[in-house]
C-alpha cells in the first residue's frame, strides 16, 4: 500500500485503534522528524483511547457498540477543538464540512511553539526590485532573546564540570584568534 517508513507510521496510528482510518491515512504522510509534536498527539490519543475502553469494559458493551462511541467521541473532539474543515458545495448550496486531522496537527505544532518544545524552522524571504533582482534576503533567526537566556542557563548550570572547563578554553581561543584577525586588518 505506502512505501515501507510510511506504512510502518500507519501502523504506529492505527495500534489499538486510538486513530480512525482516515486520520492515520493523512497522518501518515508526515515524518515524525518533520513535527515531533505528533508523539505528543499519539500519547495524549491512546491515553483517551485506554480510558475509553476502561468505560467500554465496564458498561459491558459490545464490538460494535465500542466503535459507534469511539468514532463519536473522535467525532466530538473534532467539533468541541474545531477541527474540520469545509470541503465542498452541497447542491442546495449549504457547505459540507469535514473532519481534517491537519487542523488538528496544525494546533499541536502551536502548542508545542508555544510550550518551547518546538522551533519551526527560519523563514527567509528575499527582497526584488523593479527587474527582479535580488536586492537583500531577510533571514529569521527565532527568538534570540530566548536562545540566550537558555545558553546562559545551561552555561551556568554546568559550572565546575568539565565541560565548563572547555567552554571556558573555547571561549578564550575564540578572543584570541578574534584579536589576531583584527591585528592584521589594521597592518
Amino acid at each position: 500500500m505506502f512505501r515501507p517508513q510510511r506504512q510502518h507510521r500507519h501502523q504506529i496510528y492505527t495500534y489499538n485503534n486510538a486513530f480512525l482510518p482516515f486520520e492515520a491515512l493523512d497522518l501518515s504522510a508526515v515524518k515524525f522528524s518533520e513535527a515531533p509534536y505528533l508523539r505528543r498527539m499519539i500519547r495524549e490519543r491512546r491515553e483517551m483511547k485506554v480510558a475509553f475502553d476502561r468505560e467500554a469494559d465496564y458498561n459491558k458493551w459490545s464490538q460494535t457498540r465500542r466503535e459507534m462511541e469511539w468514532r463519536n467521541v473522535v467525532k466530538f473532539e473534532y467539533i468541541n477543538n474545531r477541527w474540520i474543515r469545509e470541503s465542498q458545495k452541497i447542491s442546495i448550496g449549504r457547505p459540507l464540512y469535514k473532519a481534517s486531522p491537519w487542523e488538528m496537527l496544525h494546533t499541536y505544532r502551536k502548542r508545542a511553539i508555544e510550550r518551547g518544545e518546538y522551533f519551526p524552522p527560519p523563514k527567509k524571504s528575499v527582497a526584488r526590485d523593479s527587474q527582479g533582482n535580488i536586492v537583500k534576503i531577510y533571514i529569521s533567526k527565532g527568538d534570540i532573546e530566548g536562545q540566550k537566556s537558555r545558553r546562559l542557563a545551561r552555561i551556568k548550570s554546568s559550572k565546575g564540570s568539565p565541560d565548563y572547563a572547555r567552554y571556558q578554553r573555547q571561549k578564550a581561543e575564540q578572543k584570541k584568534r578574534a584579536s589576531e584577525r583584527r591585528r592584521a586588518l589594521e597592518h
